[in-house]
C-alpha cells in the first residue's frame, strides 16, 4: 500500500460504520497497525493500562512470546483516546481495551471485514488488508531512513521534518523524511577491527 491509501484507510472520517464509538475504535485500531506497527492481534490485547499518563511507547507481546517496544506516535494516542471518550462500556485497566458492539473483546475478523468494506469504497487493490497496513508502516520507515521499526534500539521517536503533505497531518512527518534520533554514544566510537582466520574478511568489534 502507498502512504496514501493507508492514510485513507485509517482516518475516522473514512470509516463506514454507523455508530461513532464503532467508527472511533476502527480508526483507532487501523492506526495502530499502520503508525505503530503493530499486528491485529497486538493492538486488540492492548489494555486502558497501557495508555495511563503520557504514552511515548507501548509494550506489546508477539509472537513466540517475544516482548518489543515500539514508539507511539501522536495521532495513535488521540485516536484511543477519541475511541475511549465514546466507548459506552466501562473497561477495567487490565481489561481488552478495543471492545465490540455487544461489549465483548473486539476480534480480527471484524477489523478485517471492516478493512474489506473500506477497500470497496475507496477503490483500493484487494492486496490491502490490516496485516499490509502493518508492511507499509515498515517500507515508509525504511524508505526514510528510519531503521529497523521493530527494533527499539533503532526505530526511534522522531520530529517532522517535512514542511506539508497528507502525512505530516496525519502523523506529524513525511514517509520519506523520517530519521531516527541519534543513539546514546558509546565510551569510544570508534571500532576496533580484527582479522579474521580468513585473511580476505574482517570482522567489526564496537569498543565497549
Amino acid at each position: 500500500m502507498t502512504d496514501r491509501e493507508a492514510l485513507k484507510v485509517v482516518t475516522a472520517d473514512a470509516q463506514l460504520a454507523e455508530e461513532p464509538w464503532i467508527a472511533a475504535r476502527n480508526a483507532a485500531v487501523l492506526t495502530l497497525l499502520y503508525g505503530c506497527g503493530l499486528r491485529i492481534a497486538e493492538a486488540l490485547d492492548l489494555t486502558p493500562a497501557d495508555f495511563s499518563g503520557p504514552v511515548t511507547s507501548l509494550r506489546v507481546t508477539g509472537k513466540g512470546g517475544k516482548t518489543r517496544i515500539v514508539p507511539m506516535i501522536a495521532a495513535a494516542a488521540e485516536a484511543v483516546e477519541t475511541y475511549r471518550k465514546l466507548c459506552p462500556y466501562h473497561i477495567e485497566p487490565e481489561e481488552p481495551i478495543f471492545r465490540g458492539a455487544r461489549g465483548a473483546k473486539l476480534q480480527p475478523a471484524i477489523i478485517q471485514r471492516e478493512m474489506q468494506k473500506l477497500r470497496a469504497a475507496l477503490g483500493l487493490p484487494d492486496s490491502a488488508t490490516p496485516h499490509a497496513l502493518r508492511h507499509s508502516f515498515a517500507t515508509h520507515l525504511l524508505a526514510g531512513g528510519g531503521g529497523s521499526p521493530h527494533h527499539p534500539g533503532t526505530a526511534r521517536p522522531c520530529q517532522p521534518v517535512d514542511d506539508a503533505g497528507l502525512y505530516r497531518r496525519r502523523f506529524g512527518a513525511a514517509p520519506g523524511n523520517l530519521r531516527p534520533c541519534p543513539p546514546a554514544r558509546l565510551k569510544s566510537d570508534a571500532p576496533k577491527i580484527r582479522r579474521a582466520q580468513n585473511p580476505t574478511c574482517l570482522t567489526v568489534n564496537q569498543a565497549r
